[in-house]
């Protein structure tokens, strides 16, 4: 191998302000502050580096805490990082910290800084959506971890440290390159150092074709300067994609921060560089970080704070349809509405209060009667019929039904927006429905039908 302002005062909350679990049973214990646990290395920790590498998180900062067995949360890092000494270890963010612009991104943008600080990140990679509203609102002076980017040329796109590896000065360079622009020929320049100590460099790349067959990833090979390549993902657990002849390392990071990837850098007789990549997850049997915890605590206050709810668009429904709430059902339905009353998903509002989400509309959507549409839910003011997973969410809005049948006119069949299962039940949200939606299925029944998997409507 080679030798080697809208937003402004967000950022100035209190760095001692991060993240309560969906499930309060889950988090009353651990909520104080988590001593460093012991150091854990498959290796002498004294002969190697251990770099983490995050990214792709696009704006998840924690799990829903809708299930048990989800993985993630900025809350449950620190007890990874501390596992490795200081002094032999780099935390590096290799971007898409959000997955859009909203007001509610600027928001997430914010806290999202604050815990990379308290995390102790060396450096941070802005992607294109990350930058712009960072400068909007001020985020990108006075950080303790270094910004790099490689859509701004007026800000760094290389973060180099000095580290001390098995005895040895070993010079790591981190490049946040866009292949679309990339001028193959400047990595030598943008690699160059004048002295001979060994070096680690890693490109951080938007944008590039990863596969065997890219044209630019064989080149960046044959050029025998980078060791390590990290690229977008398209799986939440990081990768391994290729490991080339000359000792190329291509590895993804995953996504939405459920896993963290554990680069482990040895140097073996010659000087020549070993590495090898692990994915660690980040799982609900980790203890919590208090300062996090607290942070998170913040970020929902600020949710309800800003009105984020009411200033939601609404989607008119067609031909004047409107919503009626549950209760409204129960006067010809009143079996199927007491069966379903006892069921969870009649319950589902409260367990948003319990945790302090109820003015999340990322949570709120899938847990009260059509939040995106007018004469749905709007905020905890509104009609308590359209809370919770209500008859409406799975059969449309009731109004014209409803009103036929009072009239005595021919009953009107329920019409679109409908929610499907898929919609709220996703890998995220759920990661065991996918595999037992009948067992799901059978947990909601609550009509007559005596083959009701079937007849359901």
């Amino acid at each position: 191998m080679k030798s080697l302002a809208s937003y402004v005062f967000f950022g100035a909350l209190s760095v001692a302000c991060l993240l309560v679990s969906c499930k309060p049973d889950m988090v009353a214990d651990s909520l104080q502050k988590v001593p460093d646990p012991p150091v854990i290395s498959r290796r002498n920790p004294e002969e190697t580096l251990t770099l983490f590498l995050t990214g792709n998180t696009l704006g998840t900062l924690k799990p829903c805490g809708c299930s048990t067995g989800q993985l993630g949360g900025f809350d449950r890092r620190a007890a990874i990082f501390n596992r490795v000494p200081e002094n032999k270890k780099l935390v590096i963010d290799t971007g898409k910290l959000l997955g859009g612009d909203s007001q509610q991104d600027s928001i997430k943008l914010s806290m999202i800084f604050e815990a990379l600080t308290l995390l102790d990140y060396d450096a941070v990679n802005l992607s294109s959506i990350d930058l712009t509203l960072a400068r909007d609102i001020g985020l990108l002076e006075d950080n303790i971890f270094k910004v790099v980017t490689a859509s701004d040329a007026a800000i760094p796109s290389i973060f180099a440290r000095d580290v001390q590896v098995a005895g040895r000065k070993m010079r790591v360079n981190a490049v946040a390159i866009d292949a679309e622009s990339l001028d193959i020929d400047n990595l030598k320049n943008i690699f160059s150092d004048a002295t001979e100590q060994l070096r680690l460099n890693i490109l951080i790349a938007e944008n590039l074709d990863c596969s065997d067959d890219s044209d630019i990833l064989t080149a960046i090979e044959a050029m025998n300067i980078v060791d390590v390549i990290v690229c977008s993902p398209e799986a939440d657990e990081p990768e391994v994609l290729s490991t080339g002849k000359n000792g190329l390392l291509v590895i993804t990071v995953g996504r939405f921060g459920k896993y963290l990837g554990e680069l482990t850098v040895g140097i073996s007789k010659g000087d020549s560089v070993n590495l090898s990549y692990t994915a660690i997850a980040v799982d609900e049997t980790l203890p919590v970080t208090a300062e996090l915890v607290e942070l998170y605590g913040n970020y929902q206050q600020m949710l309800k704070d800003y009105n984020l709810l009411e200033e939601l668009p609404k989607i008119p429904l067609a031909e004047g349809l409107n919503y009626a709430g549950s209760d409204a059902c129960q006067l010809c339905h009143g079996y199927e509405y007491d069966k379903w009353s006892i069921k969870k998903h009649a319950h589902a509002y409260q367990t948003l209060v319990e945790v302090g989400s109820q003015y999340d509309p990322e949570c709120v959507e899938c847990h009260v009667v059509g939040l995106k549409y007018e004469s749905g839910f709007v905020n905890e003011s509104s009609d308590k019929g359209l809370r919770d997973v209500g008859c409406e969410i799975c059969h449309g809005p009731g109004s014209r039904h409803i009103e036929a049948a009072l009239s005595g006119n021919d009953v009107v069949g329920l019409v679109s927006p409908k929610f499907g299962c898929n919609d709220c039940h996703t890998p995220e949200h759920s990661p065991g429905y996918g595999a037992d939606k009948d067992g799901y299925f059978k947990k909601i029944i609550h009509w007559m039908e005596p083959e009701a998997n079937k007849n359901v409507k």
